[in-house]
C-alpha cells in the first residue's frame, strides 16, 4: 500500500469518529418522567379549579334565583291577601247596594263595611269604593272623595279585572303605594263598581334587607319601570334602569341568570317577571366576592401540585441516575469500538434487569467483532487479488464483444436497408396493381357507355325517321286543308252574291206592296182586301231583308275567317318545310354520331385486351417481389436479433467489467474499513 493510499485511510478513519452525545439521558429521562407524572397533576389540577368555580358559580345563581323567589312570595302575599280581601268586600251586600243606590244611608253602611275590614290589615292604608263613572262613593279614611275615572286601573277593573297598579306616592302619607283593585258585581253578574285598596312597599324593603348580604342586592320595578322597593342605598328618585336589556327583556317573560356589569361593578344578574303582578325582580351578586372561595381553593391546588412537583424531580433525579450510569458506561464503550478500538476492557456491572442483559450483550459484542475483523482481513486480501484478476478477464471479452456487435450491426442495417427497398417496390407494385385496375374500370365502363350510346342513337333514328314520316304527312294534310279552305272560301262568295240577290228582291217587293196599298186606298173599300195582302207582302219583305242583312254579316265573318285559316295554313306549311330540313339535318348528324360510337366500342375492346395482358404481367410481378419481401424481412429480422443478442452480450459484458472495477473498489473500502480496527 502506498502513501497516498495510507493518508486517505487516516482521513477517513477520522471522519468516522463517532461525535459525541451532547444530550445527557440521564436529563432526558428526569424531563420524561415530570411530562409523565406533572401533565396528569396539572390536568386534574385545572380541571379541579374549573369544576370547582362552575359548581360555586352555579350554586350563587340558585342562591340568587331562591331569593328572588323569596321576594316574589313576599310580594304575592301582599297582593294575594289584599286581593282575597278585596273579593270578600266585593260580594257585601252595603257595598253592592252603595254602588247600586248611592243613598247617604248605603254609603255610611259601605264606609262602615270598609272600616270593619281595614281592621284586619297590618298598614292602615286606605280603602275604597267607585261607580261606573270612576267617582269615589266610600272611603275607609273618610278623607275626599275624588274622580279616579283617568287613572290607569280604573277602566280594567270596570271591565272584569283584578289589577294591581304601579307604584305611586301617596298624596295623604307621601309613602310609596301601589292600589290593589277588584270589580264590583251584581246579584245578576253585571259590573256595578269596584273596590281598591292603597298597600304599602315599604315592607318589601324590609323584608329585602332581611334576604340579602354585603354583597347582594334586591330590586323590584312595576311595569314601568319604577323602582318599587330595593336593598341599594340609593337615591330612590333618580334611580332609572328602566331602559336596560335585561329590564327589557325581564318585562318580554325571559328569566335569566347572567354576568354582566352594574352600575360599574361586574355582577351576576337574576332576573325574572311576576305573572300576576308583572313586577321585575333582580338579584345582583358581587362577582369578585362569589368567585374568592374558588380562587382560594385554586390557590391551594397550585401550592400543592408545587410540592409535588419537587418530590417528582428529586425521586425522579435518583431514578434515574439508577439507570443512567449504567447505559452511559456502555455508550463510552460502544465509542471507542466505534472509533476503531478493539483494545476496551470489558465491563463487570452485576445487575438482573435490561441495563445487566445490555451489559452483557456488550461484551459478547467485543469478543466476536474482534473475531470476525481478524477473519475479514484475511478474505480481504484474496478478494483484491481475485477482483484484480477478474477485470483484466472481463475486459479482453469486452473488446472482442464490441468488434462483433459493430460487424452484426453492419449487416443488420444492410438487411434493413434492403427489406426497406423491397417493400417499397412492393408498395410501387400495387401502386400500379391499383392504377391498372382503374383504367379496367374505366375501359368496362367506356365500353357500356358506349353500347348504351349506340343503343341511345338507333332509338334516336327511329325517332327522326318517324318524325320525318309525320312531318311529311302533316305537309300532305295542310295542303288538303288549304285547298278545302279556299273551296269553301269560294262557295261563301257565291252565298254572299246569292244573298245580295235576295235582298235586293225584297227591297223590290216592298216597294211593290208599297205601291200596291196606295192603290188600295185609292180604291177604298173595294182596295181593303188587297191593302191586307200588301201589307202582310211588305211584312214578308222586310223579314227577308233582315235575315238577307244576317246572312251577309255571318257570310262577311266566314270570309274573314277563311282569309286567316289560309294564312295559318300558309304559314303552317313553311314551318312544316323548315322542320323537315333541320330533321333530315339532325338525321345526318345522328349517322355520323352512330359511326363515331361504334369506333368508340372498337377501341374500348382494344383497350381491355391491352389492359388484361397488363394486368397478368402485374400479377407475375407481384409474386416475385412478395416473395423477395418475405426473404428479405426474414433477413432484416434474422439480423436485428442477432444484432440484438450481441448488444446483450456487450451489455452482459459491460456489467460484468463493471462489477469487476465495483468488486475492486469494495475490495479497497473493505480492506481500509478493516484496517480502521486495531
Amino acid at each position: 500500500m502506498d502513501k497516498t493510499e495510507q493518508s486517505e485511510m487516516d482521513e477517513a478513519k477520522k471522519t468516522r469518529k463517532p461525535k459525541k452525545n451532547k444530550k445527557s439521558i440521564r436529563r432526558n429521562l428526569i424531563v420524561v418522567i415530570l411530562l409523565m407524572s406533572l401533565i396528569p397533576l396539572i390536568v386534574v389540577a385545572l380541571v379541579t379549579a374549573v369544576i370547582s368555580f362552575n359548581n360555586a358559580m352555579n350554586l350563587e345563581k340558585e342562591v340568587a334565583l331562591q331569593r328572588l323567589e323569596t321576594v316574589k312570595s313576599e310580594s304575592q302575599k301582599l297582593i294575594n291577601s289584599t286581593k282575597d280581601c278585596l273579593k270578600v268586600l266585593a260580594e257585601n251586600k252595603s257595598v253592592i247596594e252603595c254602588l247600586k243606590s248611592p243613598t247617604k244611608e248605603n254609603t255610611k253602611d259601605a264606609e262602615a263595611a270598609l272600616v270593619s275590614a281595614i281592621d284586619g290589615f297590618s298598614d292602615d292604608a286606605p280603602m275604597f269604593i267607585f261607580d261606573k263613572s270612576g267617582m269615589q262613593l266610600a272611603r275607609s279614611d273618610g278623607g275626599e272623595l275624588n274622580d279616579i275615572s283617568e287613572r290607569a286601573y280604573t277602566k280594567p277593573t270596570l271591565s272584569g279585572e283584578s289589577v294591581t297598579s304601579d307604584v305611586v306616592i301617596s298624596k295623604s302619607t307621601n309613602s310609596k303605594v301601589t292600589i290593589i283593585t277588584a270589580p264590583v258585581k251584581d246579584d245578576s253578574g253585571n259590573i256595578v263598581g269596584g273596590i281598591a285598596k292603597n298597600a304599602y312597599v315599604a315592607d318589601l324593603d324590609n323584608k329585602m334587607q332581611e334576604l340579602v348580604n354585603s354583597y347582594t342586592n334586591i330590586i323590584v320595578l312595576d311595569t314601568s319601570g319604577a323602582l318599587v322597593a330595593t336593598s341599594l342605598d340609593v337615591d330612590e328618585e333618580t334611580f332609572d334602569i328602566s331602559s336596560e336589556s335585561y329590564v327589557k327583556d325581564a318585562q318580554s317573560g325571559d328569566s335569566a341568570v347572567k354576568t354582566m356589569n352594574f352600575m360599574g361593578t361586574k355582577v351576576l344578574m337574576a332576573y325574572e317577571m311576576d305573572a300576576d303582578s308583572s313586577w321585575v325582580f333582580l338579584c345582583t351578586t358581587d362577582y369578585a366576592t362569589a368567585s374568592r372561595s374558588t380562587m382560594i381553593m385554586v390557590y391551594i391546588s397550585g401550592g400543592i401540585l408545587l410540592l409535588n412537583t419537587i418530590l417528582i424531580i428529586v425521586i425522579g433525579y435518583m431514578y434515574a441516575s439508577s439507570i443512567a450510569k449504567p447505559i452511559m458506561r456502555i455508550a463510552d464503550m460502544t465509542d471507542r469500538i466505534a472509533s476503531g478500538d478493539l483494545n476496551v476492557d470489558k465491563m463487570n456491572i452485576k445487575r438482573q434487569d435490561e441495563v445487566g442483559s445490555m451489559v452483557d450483550s456488550e461484551n459478547i459484542l467485543l469478543d466476536e467483532l474482534g473475531k470476525v475483523i481478524h477473519h475479514a482481513k484475511e478474505v480481504t486480501v484474496k478478494l483484491s487479488d481475485e477482483s484484480d484478476s477478474l477485470a483484466e478477464s472481463t475486459q479482453d471479452a469486452t473488446d472482442a464483444s464490441g468488434q462483433i456487435t459493430s460487424a452484426v450491426d453492419d449487416i443488420s442495417n444492410g438487411a434493413v436497408s434492403q427489406a426497406e427497398s423491397v417493400l417499397t417496390a412492393k408498395q410501387n407494385t400495387e401502386n400500379i396493381a391499383d392504377c391498372i385496375e382503374d383504367i379496367t374500370q374505366g375501359a368496362d365502363s367506356l365500353d357500356s357507355y358506349s353500347k348504351e350510346m349506340r343503343t341511345a342513337c338507333d332509338k334516336a333514328m327511329e325517332t327522326l325517321d318517324s318524325l320525318i314520316n309525320q312531318s311529311k304527312y302533316v305537309n300532305s294534310s295542310a295542303s288538303t286543308i288549304s285547298e278545302t279552305i279556299n273551296q269553301t272560301n269560294t262557295s261563301v262568295q257565291t252565298i254572299s252574291d246569292f244573298t245580295a240577290q235576295i235582298s235586293n228582291i225584297a227591297t223590290q217587293t216592298n216597294l211593290l206592296s208599297l205601291n200596291a196599298s196606295i192603290e188600295a186606298a185609292r180604291a177604298g173599300e173595294a182596295g181593303k182586301g188587297f191593302a191586307v195582302v200588301a201589307d202582310e207582302i211588305s211584312k214578308l219583305a222586310a223579314q227577308s231583308g233582315d235575315s238577307a242583312s244576317q246572312i251577309g254579316a255571318i257570310v262577311d265573318e266566314l270570309l274573314r275567317n277563311s282569309d286567316e285559316s289560309v294564312r295559318a295554313m300558309n304559314e303552317l306549311n313553311s314551318s312544316v318545310e323548315t322542320q323537315a330540313e333541320q330533321l333530315k339535318s339532325t338525321q345526318e348528324n345522328m349517322e355520323q354520331m352512330a359511326d363515331d360510337v361504334e369506333k368508340v366500342t372498337h377501341g374500348s375492346v382494344d383497350i381491355l385486351e391491352k389492359t388484361q395482358t397488363l394486368t397478368d404481367a402485374k400479377n407475375n410481378l407481384q409474386e416475385v417481389i412478395e416473395d423477395l419481401a418475405a426473404i428479405s424481412e426474414e433477413n432484416a429480422a434474422s439480423a436485428q436479433e442477432t444484432n440484438a443478442s450481441m448488444q446483450q452480450l456487450d451489455t452482459t459484458f459491460d456489467n460484468i467489467s463493471k462489477s469487476a472495477h465495483n468488486l475492486q473498489s469494495i475490495a479497497k473500502q473493505l480492506e481500509e474499513t478493516i484496517s480502521y480496527f486495531q
